[in-house]
């Protein structure tokens, strides 16, 4: 096992922004080491370990929700005595937004509709986790802000090899060939009955099969422009302080 101490990097979130992939396709490099799944090392009383690779050079650690906790952000400066590298990864706190809600519906943990979602306003955790800027405050309260890599989903979707070949520099790791690949896609069924019990049954098992081989089975997951612009509105201000404070928007955003 490979204590935290000796973590060089870790993928700190955000939720739904990419983060696995980033971590699977990071975990292909012949030199890197990295759990595809979150392992909260740093989170409650968890044992602060990793597995270990023999072969690699740069052991790295995902959990997507880091970012939101300061207890476990102090917790990862404390333990690996501030020599970490942390990767941030930032969507369109709108589409991350309703990334999360989609994600919620497939486990079977959210049944109301993504407008009744929105009328409650800044309460609900799909808005705690797309309204960036408090928690990129804290963050650069705790770290130096050249110990972290802060990169945007719409790059990784559009110029994958680039959005790859920044995150090698930053980990001082040798460039190499990437092709981007989808993990963690949302399939809802087009009946809500047959949502409901599959859900409940099997939550988000074997739907990416189901998926690639019986499209039409689920929905469009394409939601009406008045819904996406009350969820653009809602958020406006915490993208308007980010942009401000940080530079951190991307063209794409909405």
């Amino acid at each position: 096992m490979r204590y935290s101490s000796e973590l060089d990097f870790i993928i700190i979130g955000g939720t739904k922004c990419g983060t696995s992939t980033i971590s699977k396709m990071l975990g292909e490099h012949r030199s890197i080491n990295i759990e595809y799944n979150d392992v909260h090392v740093f989170s409650g009383n968890s044992t602060p370990s990793c597995s270990k690779e023999l072969n690699a050079e740069i052991y790295g650690e995902k959990s997507a929700r880091y970012l939101y906790s300061k207890d476990s952000l102090l917790r990862i400066k404390c333990e690996t005595k501030n020599q970490i590298k942390l990767i941030v990864c930032l969507r369109d706190p709108v589409y991350r937004f309703i990334s999360h809600y989609n994600h919620s519906l497939k486990m079977g943990l959210e049944s109301r509709s993504l407008l009744e979602v929105v009328q409650e306003g800044c309460h609900s955790n799909y808005y705690l986790r797309s309204a960036y800027y408090k928690f990129i405050v804290v963050l650069f309260e705790i770290f130096d802000k050249n110990q972290v890599h802060v990169c945007y989903f719409e790059d990784m979707i559009t110029n994958t090899q680039n959005f790859f070949d920044e995150i090698c520099d930053f980990l001082e790791a040798d460039k190499i060939e990437v092709h981007l690949k989808h993990y963690n896609r949302t399939y809802i069924f087009r009946s809500s009955l047959i949502e409901s019990i599959y859900a409940k049954l099997f939550g988000a098992r074997y739907r990416d099969r189901l998926g690639k081989y019986i499209p039409t089975l689920f929905r469009d997951l394409n939601y009406n422009e008045d819904t996406i612009n009350s969820i653009q509105e809602l958020l406006q201000m915490e993208s308007e302080k980010l942009k401000m404070d940080f530079g951190f928007n991307h063209s794409k955003w909405i």
